[in-house]
C-alpha cells in the first residue's frame, strides 16, 4: 500500500507539471485558503456567511505537499463554501 500512495503522488504531481492552467488554479485556490488563513476578521465574516448559507461551518483545508489527496480535500473544502465567499465579496 505505501508503493501504491507513492505512485499517486508522483502521478499528481505529474498532471500538475505538465498542466499549466491546473497548476495555476491550484496556487489560487491555495491563495484564497491562505488569505482567510491569516485573517481572522474575514475568516469570521466567512464563517458567518457559511451559517447563513448552509447552517455549518466548513473548514478549508490546505493541501500538504506530501499528500496526493490533499489537493483533492483543498479544492473540495473550498467548493463546498463557494456560495457563502460570493457574498462576502
Amino acid at each position: 500500500m505505501p508503493y501504491f500512495a507513492h505512485q499517486m503522488n508522483l502521478c499528481i504531481g505529474d498532471i500538475f507539471k505538465e498542466s499549466s492552467s491546473l497548476s495555476n488554479t491550484a496556487e489560487e485556490v491555495i491563495g484564497i485558503i491562505n488569505f482567510f488563513s491569516r485573517s481572522k476578521v474575514w475568516l469570521g465574516r466567512l464563517q458567518i456567511e457559511q451559517i447563513n448559507a448552509y447552517k455549518l461551518q466548513i473548514s478549508l483545508v490546505s493541501p500538504a505537499t506530501t499528500r496526493w489527496n490533499s489537493h483533492y480535500y483543498c479544492f473540495a473544502s473550498l467548493l463546498k463554501t463557494k456560495g457563502a465567499l460570493r457574498v462576502s465579496f
